[in-house]
Parts: C-alpha cells; structure tokens; sequence
C-alpha cells in the first residue's frame, strides 16, 4: 500500500547517497554517516519520495529505533550567539583590517573595484592617520581576552599609504608594548623600495604577494593603469626582498586569482615550479561574483585540472603519493575535508528546538574590517554600504546589528528548517547580496551549489575512509 509524506516525514532530515563502495546515510539530527544495505537505500528513498510501501515503512521504523531518521524538533532560526553576543565580541576581536587606501597604482580586470562590481569603484580616498590610531584603540580595548591580535593592512595598494602603516607600527609600539600584535599586508609588490623592504623586515610584517601567474598570465590581467603588465615589476621587487633576507622572504605567501578562459596547466605549473615563488606557501580563488554586474563561470578544461588535483590530494591523503607533488589549488579542500571529519565527531541537531545554519561568522569576533571613514563591516568582502554597516570608530560597534547579521538564515526559516545540510551550510552574507541587499532569491540560489558541494565532500570522506585515511596523521602534516 502506497502513502503520501505526512507532517513528520516532512521534519525529518537526512539524505542517501551512493558511493562506489557502497551506500549511506547522512542524518542531520545525529550530524553522522552510516553504511546502509541496497534494501534499505531503497526505502528510504521511497519514503522520501512519499510512495514507500508497508515493507519500506518498517525498515523506517527499525533505523528509527537507532535513533535515524527521526521527525526533528528544530522549529526556530535562531543563531546561538543571540542573547550573549555583546559578551563574546566585547572582549574578543581577533583582528582589525584597515583598508588604509581605495585608490590602487595597477587596473587589474577582475578587481571588485573595477567598476564590474554593484557598489564599489576605485577612489583616491585614503584613511587619515586620526582614524587608524583610533581603530587601533578599538581593538586594544576589545581584545583583553585575546592572547595575540592581527592588524591587517589593506587596499587599494596599500603601499601607496606607507607612511601610514609605518605610523600604525610606531603607535602601537609606544603605546601597547605589553601586547602580542601580528602585522600583514596584501599588496602587488609593485611599490616596494628598499626602504620599505627594510621596514617590513624588521617589523616582521607578514606580506602576501598577489600574483596570477607567469608573465603572460599576469600582464593580462594585472595591469598597470596605462595597461602595461606588472610581471616583470614584480620579479624583481620579490628577488630585493629575497636577496635582503631570504629568511623573511621565504615567510612570504602568495594569492593567485584565476580568471575565467586562462591557461589553467600553466598557472599551476608556475605555482608549483617557479624558482622564486614556487616555494611560497601560496592559496588560489576564482574570480569573485559576489554582487557582479556580469555572469562568472568557468570552462571543462577547469574543472578537468581540478579533478585530476584533487584525486592527487587524496592520494597524498592515503599516503601514497608526497603532499609536495599536489597544488595549491585544492589545498582549500584539504581543509574543508579535515573540518569535516572533525565536525561529524560532534553532536547534531538532535533535540534542538532552535539553531542556525552554518555559514555566518559572528562579525566583529573573528574581525572587524574598518573603511577609510573609519566604518565597521564584518570583513573586507561584504560591499560597503549601509545595510551592511555594523558601527563606527565613534560609536562602537552596533550589537543589534550584528545579531541580524547573524541570524541571516531567518530569511529562508522554512526551507533551512527542513534541509539535511543544515550544519555544513556554507552561505555568508557576502553571498546573499543583490545590489547592496540582503536578498532571500540569492541566499536560495546558493542552496543547490552547497548541496552539491558538501554531497562529493562526504563521498570523499567516506572514500578516504574505506582506504583507511588516518585524518589525525595528515593534519598533524
């Protein structure tokens, strides 16, 4: 006898999905991932289909006995850092970025400021010296229980505002001594002098060098504003700094940005092999589409590359192959994979009458990104307008604002409640926004991405377990 879905069968959260080793269930309320017989793949598949038979309904019944597959309790989009948010952000701020310029020495075609983006174009707006102090201040203030803090300098081209940073250095120096404080910079190396090179040096600022590629790649799309390349600036500024102190050289990182229709094997191959930043621990993203005017996507010759890195990650994953020979463009994988296998050791949603998607950060903990008129924001790539404003350096930072940011998900309440990949959800606000706003048709339209995504995440991880990963060994590595 066949049935329709009833209210509870509609609560209850969970999907099967197959791997070649086998098939499994992932229930939300358990948060876990268990072997499941063809038979009762079958079934449940059924059951969620709404025509599961008598037969389909008891082997439903049996896993609910072992606690699967259970109707939820969750009734409610409620971040749990609601009611104590003021507490955790008072005292904790991790770090401040101070975009210290909008104006930048090179045009580079993808850049959110490059007029593609809804919001944001370049400026010659600078941050004055006032407001950087101040937001220093504020973060001294906030951070009592925080061992170390990060003061992160940010552009624009930051270089352009070095006597800035040198001014940021010096205060907190004089004026903080006691505190543990890290400096970073991101920059297109483009400006660097001897005399900054000696500065960053022995102010340990960490810098992160932005570099697409080998030349060709580069002077593409990395261009100075008159639109001649940038490549052969910036070889030679990183040879100055390598030859000052190859030490803090190596230190260095590296971002790659890879833009639509590139030559993807030569990227990597720079990445991987180049004499001087091949050895640089370096991190690659594809070109941003949060708020862009224009569609974003990427060809078969991508995905292809990509799928061939990522099975040499799982193989190095197994020990089978050295992590050297794998590249940075999947190491974001490597990370997500472990987050995984940690976050299943923990507990799910069972019982829970409120909670929240994964996803939002709580703004103001983790950072607070500070624009040149001295405005907080959760971080730097959230657009810059009103809505997204969570205070000031007059003001402080504004709590009510922060709490709606961190319950973003209530805008989609019905459809999260119901959704399987409730905990792993990966949607921030920086996602959601449609020309400055909030939007509930884009934060939705992430729904099929994230699912698709986190699905080959678990069929990975069970892979790597059927072949006997040890995950502890490899992120000790």
């Amino acid at each position: 006898m066949e049935r329709t879905m009833g209210n509870w069968e509609e609560k209850m959260a969970y999907i099967t999905f197959i791997t070649p080793f086998g098939h499994r269930l992932y229930d939300r309320e358990q948060n876990r991932i268990i072997h499941l017989q063809l038979h009762e793949y079958k079934a449940l598949e059924n059951v969620k289909m709404g025509c599961g038979t008598k037969e389909d309904y008891a082997i439903l019944r049996k896993l609910q006995n072992h606690g699967f597959c259970c109707a939820s309790d969750l009734n409610k989009i409620e971040h749990p850092a609601t009611k104590n948010i003021e507490t955790i952000v008072r005292n904790n701020i991790n770090q401040i970025v101070l975009q210290i310029t909008q104006n930048c020495n090179l045009r580079c075609s993808y850049c959110t400021y490059s007029g593609n983006y809804y919001n944001r174009t370049h400026s010659k707006k600078s941050m004055d010296v006032k407001t950087a102090l101040a937001a220093v201040d504020f973060l001294m203030l906030h951070s009592s229980g925080v061992e170390e803090v990060a003061i992160s300098f940010y552009g624009g081209e930051p270089i352009l505002e070095f006597e800035l940073i040198k001014s940021v250095v010096h205060y907190v120096k004089q004026n903080y001594p006691e505190k543990k404080v890290r400096y970073n910079l991101t920059t297109n190396l483009t400006m660097f002098n001897d005399y900054v090179i000696d500065f960053l040096i022995k102010n340990d600022v960490s810098v992160m060098i932005s570099i697409d590629g080998p030349e060709k790649v580069q002077d593409k799309y990395r261009v100075f504003s008159n639109g001649k390349g940038s490549y052969s600036t910036v070889v030679s500024n990183a040879k100055r700094i390598c030859e000052k102190s190859k030490e803090y050289f190596a230190k260095c990182l590296t971002n790659t940005v890879i833009s639509p229709g590139s030559d993807y094997r030569d990227i990597l191959d720079f990445l991987d092999g180049d004499e001087l930043f091949g050895p640089l621990y370096s991190t690659s993203t594809l070109v941003n589409d949060d708020d862009s005017k224009i569609p974003i996507s990427y060809d078969d010759d991508y995905y292809c590359i990509y799928k061939k890195e990522k099975f040499k990650l799982m193989l190095a994953m197994l020990g089978l192959i050295d992590f050297e020979s794998v590249s940075s463009l999947v190491k974001a994988d490597l990370t997500e994979i472990l987050k995984m296998d940690r976050l299943l050791l923990i507990g799910g949603t069972h019982r829970m009458k409120a909670h929240h998607p994964g996803g939002p950060c709580i703004p103001g903990q983790k950072r607070v990104f500070v624009d040149v008129n001295g405005y907080f924001y959760p971080c730097e790539k959230i657009a810059e307008v009103d809505n997204f404003k969570i205070g000031d350096i007059t003001h402080g930072l504004d709590y009510e604002k922060i709490r709606q940011m961190i319950n973003v998900g209530k805008c989609t309440e019905d459809e999260c409640l119901k959704c399987w990949a409730f905990l792993y959800c990966g949607t921030c606000v920086a996602k959601m926004v449609t020309e400055g706003r909030i939007s509930r048709k884009k934060r939705l339209e992430q729904c099929g991405n994230t699912k698709d995504n986190l699905l080959r995440h678990f069929q990975d991880l069970e892979t790597l377990r059927f072949y006997g990963c040890d995950f502890k060994q490899v992120e000790e590595k």
